[in-house]
């Protein structure tokens, strides 16, 4: 097998700003970031200068699961990450929130390593003219989660299995979780509590999976 290289894809494109529709479960989503079409992936990875993930729990199995974080270096002597810059190929595109994927590619085939969203962009002009670079401060939707609470409280059947739980949370109407994910139904039972208005999403997601003692997190 090649070595493996490194893709990074960030949401850059233009969105069809036109395509707003007013509660659409894709294009119009009441009270998250959801307001118009997805913008395009920009594959980016030749100005990848270096990067760096961490995921964190309280401790090895059944530990609270916090937001995965990632760094990126961008090289940046043409301006285009520079959200200030208006003839940079991005202007007006460099924000927050926006979408980025990290890959490790080898014999054509992509592996995920990250994807997540951008909280923050620092650009860092040097004292050498034609020099620059942009460090990219990531996090995980573990952070739309943690900020996220159950406005209509969700009832439940009876007891279920750890994972039902879980599918069941993320499909409610408060979270909205996208489809693409891959739970296990789990080995243990949790009771048929009511998950009550004013729950923390990401607390009560933990307190199942400690039930379960197994591991939640995003790829």
């Amino acid at each position: 097998m090649a070595n493996p290289t490194i893709k990074c894809y960030i949401q850059l494109g233009n969105a069809d700003l036109t395509a707003f529709t007013l509660d659409s479960t894709t294009q119009g989503v009441l009270d998250t970031d959801l307001l118009g079409a997805d913008s395009a992936f920009e594959d980016v990875s030749t100005d990848v200068v270096s990067f760096s993930t961490n995921r964190k729990r309280s401790k090895q199995l059944g530990g609270e699961t916090a937001a995965g974080t990632a760094s990126i270096r961008l090289r940046n002597e043409n301006g285009h990450y520079d959200p200030e810059y208006v003839d940079g190929d991005y202007y007006g595109q460099i924000l927050p929130l926006r979408k980025i994927n990290l890959f490790a590619k080898a014999d054509e085939i992509e592996i995920p390593i990250y994807a997540g969203r951008i909280a923050d962009w620092q650009v860092e002009y040097s004292s050498h003219i034609d020099e620059s670079f942009v460090n990219i401060e990531c996090v995980d939707e573990f952070e739309r989660l943690a900020a996220t609470e159950i406005v209509t409280e969700i009832t439940t059947p009876g007891a279920e299995q750890t994972g039902e739980r879980i599918e069941r949370v993320l499909d409610s109407n408060d979270v909205r979780y996208p489809a693409s994910r891959d739970i296990d139904t789990g080995q243990s039972e949790v009771d048929d509590r009511t998950v009550d208005v004013g729950e923390n999403v990401r607390d009560y997601l933990n307190d199942v999976n400690l039930a379960e003692n197994g591991s939640l997190f995003i790829g």
